[in-house]
């Protein structure tokens, strides 16, 4: 195998391999944010629950 034929096959490869982890890390960042949504509000709601138990725990 000639070296010019070597190199097209090997930028090939690595081409049409770094085109496939783009679109995954595309679909990883919408996971995450999804999930760090869902936590956010998950935290602010006990944040509120925390808050009114010390409200109502001072008024006994």
């Amino acid at each position: 195998m000639t070296p010019t034929i070597f190199l097209v096959i090997l930028c090939l490869g690595v081409a049409s391999a770094a085109i496939v982890p783009e679109a995954q890390l595309d679909a990883e960042l919408q996971e995450q944010k999804v999930t760090y949504e869902e936590t956010g509000r998950l935290v602010g709601h006990m944040g509120t629950v925390q808050r009114d138990l010390k409200e109502n725990s001072a008024c006994y």
